[in-house]
């Protein structure tokens, strides 16, 4: 049996398929069969007017600090001898720095499993001024709010190992270029 539950606006504005378990927030049709969310365990957001559909996350205390999860989208499946359920797979949006009056720098990060392995790490993020760190110590567009920024990539030891100067043209190995 489908369950649907309607609002001033939404003829579908909570629907669960019941063949399927598909579960469609929103809208004036059942749209599951065309926008993927017919499928078991499948969740599709509609608008049927003019707006666009979101997903948003809300952390409703003022106590927040670096560090601090604010939401994240996971991805899990059963480990390979079937004895548990892990997460693969992760996309998190979090703090980075303690939350003030008007200040609240965040991050988001990105967790993948590697290959032969059951175990989930970060791989990435994009801090609070928007520059990109990978685990492999790469830095892209560091310094810079118009895509003209340097390119770093940094090792172990050395904060630059590879460095594009883009406002000079300059490439540095192993330490900053000089522009002389």
């Amino acid at each position: 049996r489908d369950f649907r539950v309607e609002s001033d606006t939404d003829q579908y504005a909570f629907f669960v398929d019941g063949e399927t378990g598909g579960i469609q927030m929103g809208g004036s049709s059942d749209y599951t069969g065309s926008i993927d969310a017919d499928a078991d365990g499948r969740l599709g957001l509609v608008n049927s007017g003019n707006g666009h559909a979101g997903l948003s996350f809300f952390r409703g205390d003022g106590s927040i600090s670096a560090g601090n999860v604010l939401g994240k989208i996971s991805a899990y499946n059963n480990d390979t001898n079937g004895s548990a359920i892990v997460e693969l797979v992760r996309i998190q949006m979090a703090a980075d720095g303690a939350f003030g009056s008007t200040d609240n720098p965040t991050k988001l990060e990105f967790y993948t499993t590697p290959d032969a392995s059951e175990t989930i790490r970060q791989v990435g993020y994009f801090n609070n001024t928007g520059k990109l760190f990978t685990n492999f110590g790469a830095e892209i567009n560091s310094g810079s709010n118009d895509g003209t920024g340097d390119f770093k990539v940094s090792s172990a030891s050395n904060a630059n190992m590879l460095f594009v100067d883009a406002g000079s043209n300059i490439v540095g190995v192993g330490m900053s270029p000089d522009t002389d």
